[in-house]
């Protein structure tokens, strides 16, 4: 994704520009994208406009880097889980306690994300914000993640572990879930962010096979 994210060549650039993301995707996610300016941001990093201009060429390129930041480290975190020796059902098992585990305590990076890539899907005139277009792209990681993750299901569904009927709905039940759970249920209400997390991988295997269908979830370490 071309996010005008401007090379650093030390260390503390590098340490920075997180540092921006981080702050920048708190404030966009309480008050809104069209609501904050880069010096409300600069001000928050405690730095001055012209500073944060330095790492970010604008308040697009900005939100676009959050994007960027969020999907690069969801691929390399949860996109793992889908590789390797496992049955399909181990393997999105994994995925979707990972994938709530990542995502829980970056609940403002992921927003954006999906702001972004939401807007860039439903309306074709928004695929140019914040590099939506290119998280579209067939070739982006998502898109690559997400062909990978349709390809498990289908396998799953080939060998009868699975039973859905749409390909399409499973895909969302396996991405989809997460996040519902995350915004409808708390840790306080279920103990930990893992057994929060093992509940949701068990819902979504039982939606994948059926409602006549139970699931055998592997036992994680």
């Amino acid at each position: 994704m071309n996010t005008g994210l401007r090379p650093s060549t030390s260390q503390s650039g590098s340490d920075s520009r997180t540092e921006i993301i981080d702050a920048a995707a708190r404030i966009f996610m309480e008050n809104g994208l069209d609501k904050v300016s880069m010096r409300m941001i600069a001000e928050a990093v405690g730095m001055s406009a012209p500073s944060l201009y330095h790492h970010f060429a604008s308040r697009e390129a900005l939100v676009a880097g959050i994007a960027d930041h969020a999907i690069s480290l969801y691929v390399e975190t949860v996109g793992p889980t889908l590789e390797g020796d496992g049955s399909p059902t181990e393997k999105i098992a994994t995925h979707v306690e990972m994938h709530l585990i990542v995502e829980e305590p970056r609940r403002h990076l992921f927003g954006i994300f999906d702001h972004i890539y939401r807007g860039a899907v439903r309306d074709p005139n928004r695929r140019r914000f914040a590099g939506g277009d290119s998280i579209l792209a067939k070739q982006s990681p998502f898109s690559q993640h997400r062909k990978r993750l349709a390809e498990v299901l289908s396998l799953g569904r080939q060998l009868g572990e699975f039973r859905f009927e749409s390909p399409q709905l499973a895909l969302a039940c396996v991405l989809g879930t997460p996040k519902a759970i995350l915004q409808y249920t708390g840790t306080d209400e279920v103990g930990s962010v893992e057994t929060m997390a093992k509940f949701c991988s068990m819902s979504v295997i039982r939606t994948l096979c059926g409602p006549v269908h139970d699931a055998v979830v592997p036992a994680r370490e």
